[in-house]
This record gives structure tokens, C-alpha cells and sequence, in this order.
């Protein structure tokens, strides 16, 4: 049973009313349920018969933690804990940093110790503060171990606006706290602001925009090479933006990279009302109205819509897709290199998505200098991409493909903290993007807290709440699938029951499928010409494609081997298919395929969706 379970049925079951002590399972469970709603927390008690703690006793538990702004004790207390236990087991601990801000609103009060609410929140011993500017954003600055999995929050700054300079003062302090509890730190990893640039700068590294080399700042303390990470989901998102504003770009052979192809590729999917595999709308052409969305500039750039590109122009032959080999390489660099960018996963079947080990790191190494050597040669008009005012994306993305493999190759062969693989998504940005997001759902979805809000869930968030991000965080992906009926297979009359079973295919001669392939309907009131205003070539990839899907769905549920032998080839009957999939899906029969084309030729006809 569920430890908070467990202990309240109990206490329902002893019919006692008051805890002596609340364990810290129930102390958990009540502040995070207490961080939604009031009213959610308020019936969850009544329903309980009032066995959870009162709202003003979960308070208290609260008061004695210091939230103010700067370095959070508690925070580092847990590291200590953390490391202590890391010891014990013979291993240091590597972790990265992240900073980002997050926009606060406008509001000064008085909690009755202090005033909360200007920059830097200093105040003199009568609770005044000594600065008058009011706060507009929080800097937080957040810890993620490499080889351990854990994140926590260990400093925020409520600020107006910070040059370099008192950005840097801010990062130097934190390293020089974690250096003394023992912390080693690996990296730094912010957005590509000019603020964090300048505060890079002033921490002592150097960027060189027209060199492919790792940038780095030395430890305040222990001078070892702190590796600068600009976060590839930002990153991603200005690349987007600059192809989707500047409408074409150029490769190094002089070929038109067009923004024009992923507009046409829309255009058609809603024309035919069947997609090619793709996650590609209407949505993602109009990314200025939700421009933070990571998932609309990764599904954008991504293999999927590269293979679409590739499957109308080279095999459905499209003539509005004539010229579009240089988008489609466009995609597969930009997919490839977010993918390195942001593995999460030790085992995966997706080469692209593998994290760096020392089985593939010669591979990934190649790869990179392969990525790095395409996007350095971009251009934009007649200027260099590194040389012009779109820069900071695709240098974004090379910087951290440089950096990733040299954070590898210096703690991979450490004695003191080897690596053995890096997840490359512990460097990324979104640990921070996934706490403003719980912050923000503190009393509802509250996307702009008051100063004194967000250090009441700064607190809550870093002792006991449990909050998840919302589903419209602006980092969350979500995938979809759709399945279709079964088809109908014809049997030979057996000799017996269990042997000499002979499957019949519905078209004996048919083993490809062509756009004049004849389909009799079974009523004469059925519009035959239903695919006259449409391309059959491709409504039979995007259908073939679809039923690979079907037949792996429907061979779970069928219990009949001969059934289930029937609805899957050896051969895929759509390109589509065999470039997108590359073999790891299941291959629907010629039988399914044609059910599959008499159902949408159906619903077609009758106008079904």
C-alpha cells in the first residue's frame, strides 16, 4: 500500500482526530496538494473526515525556512546529504548549472518583517529596504547532477535588470559555495541573451563567432574549465525564426533552403486530408503566436517532415517540390543535432537519439564535425551565418555540440569522477523551464506571481511540494496514434482443424499497388470517382503507411496465427514508409491495403469526417 495511503486509513480507521506528528510522507503529499487550488485541498479534507492537517498548520511548517533572495541554505544542506551519500558509494558527484529568468509582476508589500518586492530585497534593521527599484524578474539559478538523477534549485535573485557584470558576481558566488561543500561543476548553461553572453564574457570566456572551438570560463577558485553551454531548445527556436522571417537561406553549393516547401507541405496535407507521417499543421506555420513553444521548431525541423519532403518530390514527383533537396538536408542536420542535443535515454533504438559513450563517442565525434562543418558555411543573403545579425542559433547549436563532446572527453577519463555516458538533456534548459512552470501553477495557473508569491513557491517547491508541469509548458512534447478496423481475410476449407490452413489473398495478382488500381464498390450509389480531384500516388503511401499501423495494432488483439500472418509483408508496399521508418515498423499485406484504400475511398464518398 501507498505509504500516504497506508497511514491515512489508519487514522480513518482509529477514528482519533488529531496527529501527534505528521510523517513526512503525509507532509508531502498535503503541501503539494495544498499548492493547488484551496478549494481542491479544502474538499480532499472534508472527504477524509478532517485526518489532514489544517492549511494554517502546513504553514507553519514553512515559517522557519529562510526564502529570501540569494544562496538558499536548505539547498545547500541537501547537496551536503547528497554528496555525503555519494561518497559512501566511492563516486564524486558532476553536476551542471543553469540560469535563466523568469517575469514577476510589479508588487511591493509588506509580509510583516520586511518589505518584498525591490531589487535584491535588502533591508535595514527597521525592515525598510535600502533600494527602491521595484523587481520585474526572478534569476534562478538551478543544479542538475550528470551522474545521478536529481535537480534542485539553489539560488534566486529578484532583479530589474543585471548587466553582465552583477550576472557574473551572482554565478562566481554559487560555484565558490558548491566548491566548498565538495560539488564539482562541469558546466554553465543559459539562452543566448546578450545579458548571459556579457556575463560569460565577464566570467572569463572568450567567443569567437567564426571559430568552431569549445568555449569555457575557469573556476573561480579551482581555475579547472567551467564549459559554456548556450541551451539548444533556444537555440532550435532562433533557427526557426530566422528561415521562417528571412524566407530562404543558402548552402555552401549556392542551393535555396526555402521556408516556402514547409507552407506547401501544410497546404497539401489539409488539401488530401491525409498527412505523410508528419506532426507538421497550420500551427506550426503561425509559431509567432506561441514563439516559446519548443515542440512547434523541433517538429518543424524534424526527419518526419524531411522524409515527406523527399517522398513528394522524389517518388510522388510533385512539382511544387522540384529544388527542395537543400530543405530537406536542412532538416535531417538540424533533427540530428537537436537529437544529440537532447538524449535522455542510456538504451534507444533511434541512432540519433543515443546518449555519448565510449562505444559510439568516434561515431558522435564524426557526426559532429560533419553538423558543425554544414552550419558554419550557411548563409544568409550574401553574409556568412556567423557573420550576420541571425547568428546566435546556429552558433548556439554548434557551440554546444563542441562542448558536449568536451565535457565527455575530460570527465570520462577522470579518476576522480568518471563519466560513464552523458545524458546531454541534463544540460539543457528545460529543468528550469519545468520549475517556472510549477511555480506558475501555485493557486491556478498563475503566469505572473507577485515577488512574495514566488518566494512562497520557491520554498514550497523546494521542500515538500511534488508539482508536475503543466501540459502547455512551454518544453512538453505529446504524441498521438489513430487506429483503424480490421480487414477481411478469405480461408481455403482446412483438411483439418489445426493443420494445411492456406491463406487466400483478396488480389492474387496484386502484389503492388498502382493509382489505376480498380476498386468495385458494393452498392451502385457509391460515387466511383471519389479520387478524381485528388494525387492517388500519394493517397496509397499516406494509406500503406497508415496500414502498417493498423496491422500492428490488430496483432495484439488476434488470437488466430493465420489471421495475423495474413495482415503483415515482408515487403513495404509504401516508400513513404521505408524511408521514414527504416524498417522498425510493421509491414501491412497487400489484403490490408486494399481494405485500407476501399475505407477511405468510403469515407470519401459519403463526406464521413
Amino acid at each position: 500500500m501507498d505509504p500516504v495511503a497506508e497511514v491515512l486509513f489508519k487514522q480513518i480507521v482509529s477514528k482519533r482526530k488529531k496527529i501527534s506528528e505528521f510523517p513526512l510522507s503525509i507532509r508531502s503529499f498535503t503541501a503539494t496538494l495544498l499548492f493547488l487550488p484551496p478549494k481542491a485541498y479544502a474538499y480532499a479534507r472534508k472527504v477524509f473526515s478532517l485526518v489532514l492537517p489544517h492549511p494554517s498548520t502546513i504553514r507553519k511548517w514553512f515559517m522557519s525556512i529562510d526564502g529570501t533572495p540569494g544562496i538558499c541554505k536548505p539547498a545547500l544542506q541537501e547537496l551536503e546529504g547528497k554528496l555525503l551519500l555519494a561518497q559512501k558509494k566511492g563516486k564524486a558527484l558532476l553536476c551542471s548549472m543553469t540560469v535563466d529568468d523568469m517575469a514577476i509582476r510589479k508588487h511591493v508589500r509588506w509580509n510583516g518583517k520586511r518589505y518584498v518586492g525591490f531589487v535584491s530585497d535588502t533591508n535595514d534593521s527597521n525592515g525598510k529596504s535600502k533600494n527602491t527599484v521595484m523587481t520585474t524578474q526572478a534569476m534562478v539559478v538551478m543544479i542538475v547532477c550528470l551522474n545521478e538523477n536529481w535537480k534542485i534549485p539553489m539560488s534566486y535573485y529578484l532583479i530589474n535588470s543585471l548587466n553582465g557584470k552583477e550576472r557574473a558576481q551572482h554565478i562566481s558566488q554559487c560555484l565558490t559555495n558548491l566548491h566548498e561543500i565538495g560539488i564539482n561543476v562541469t558546466s554553465l548553461t543559459f539562452d543566448g541573451a546578450q545579458s548571459n553572453i556579457r556575463m560569460a564574457k565577464e566570467l572569463g570566456a572568450e567567443f569567437n563567432f567564426t571559430e568552431k572551438a569549445s568555449i569555457h570560463f575557469p573556476h573561480p577558485v579551482t581555475k579547472e574549465p567551467i564549459f559554456v553551454i548556450i541551451d539548444a531548445c533556444h537555440a532550435i527556436k532562433l533557427i526557426r525564426n530566422t528561415l521562417a522571417q528571412r524566407k530562404v537561406l543558402y548552402n555552401s553549393k549556392g542551393d535555396v533552403i526555402e521556408w516556402k516547401y514547409f507552407q506547401l507541405l501544410v497546404r497539401l496535407q489539409y488539401q488530401y486530408g491525409l498527412h505523410l507521417g508528419t506532426k507538421i499543421r497550420k500551427r506550426h506555420l503561425n509559431w509567432a503566436q506561441e514563439k516559446m513553444k519548443v515542440k512547434l521548431a523541433t517538429q518543424t525541423f524534424s526527419a518526419s517532415t524531411a522524409h515527406a519532403l523527399n517522398v513528394l518530390r522524389c517518388d510522388i514527383k510533385h512539382p511544387d517540390f522540384i529544388g527542395s533537396e537543400a530543405t530537406e538536408k536542412f532538416c535531417f542536420i538540424m533533427n540530428n543535432s537537436f537529437d544529440l542535443l537532447n538524449s535522455r535515454q542510456k538504451v534507444v533504438k533511434v541512432p540519433s537519439k543515443q546518449c555519448i559513450n565510449k562505444n559510439n563517442i568516434v561515431e558522435i565525434r564524426s557526426n559532429i564535425q560533419l553538423y558543425e562543418a554544414y552550419i558554419s558555411i550557411l548563409r544568409d543573403g550574401d553574409k556568412p551565418i556567423f557573420e550576420s545579425k541571425r547568428k546566435m542559433g546556429f552558433f548556439g547549436i554548434v557551440n554546444a555540440l563542441e562542448n558536449v563532446v568536451a565535457i565527455f572527453d575530460k570527465w570520462s577519463t577522470s579518476e576522480t569522477a568518471p563519466l560513464e555516458y552523458l545524458l546531454t538533456y541534463k544540460l539543457s534548459q528545460d529543468h528550469l523551464e519545468l520549475f517556472f512552470s510549477a511555480v506558475r501553477a501555485r493557486n491556478g495557473n498563475n503566469n505572473n506571481p507577485s515577488p512574495e508569491q514566488f518566494e512562497s513557491s520557491f520554498k514550497w517547491l523546494l521542500v515538500y511540494a511534488q508539482i508536475g508541469a503543466s501540459t502547455n509548458a512551454n518544453c512538453i512534447l505529446q504524441d498521438s496514434t489513430c487506429l483503424l478496423q480490421t480487414p477481411k481475410v478469405v480461408l481455403d476449407k482446412p483438411t483439418s482443424r489445426t493443420e494445411n490452413v492456406k491463406i487466400v489473398n483478396i488480389h492474387k495478382s496484386s502484389e503492388t499497388l498502382t493509382a489505376s488500381s480498380s476498386i468495385t464498390l458494393d452498392h451502385n450509389y457509391c460515387i466511383p470517382s471519389v479520387f478524381s480531384n485528388v494525387n492517388i500516388t500519394y493517397i496509397n503511401h499516406v494509406v500503406a503507411y497508415i496500414a502498417g499501423f493498423i496491422a500492428k495494432s490488430l496483432s495484439k488483439s488476434v488470437k488466430c496465427v493465420y489471421c495475423v500472418k495474413s495482415l503483415k509483408s515482408e515487403k513495404s508496399f509504401s516508400t513513404l514508409q521505408t524511408k521514414k521508418c527504416q524498417g522498425r515498423v510493421t509491414k501491412a499485406s497487400v489484403d490490408l491495403i486494399q481494405v485500407c484504400l476501399i475505407s477511405e475511398q468510403r469515407f470519401r464518398a459519403y463526406n464521413v469526417f
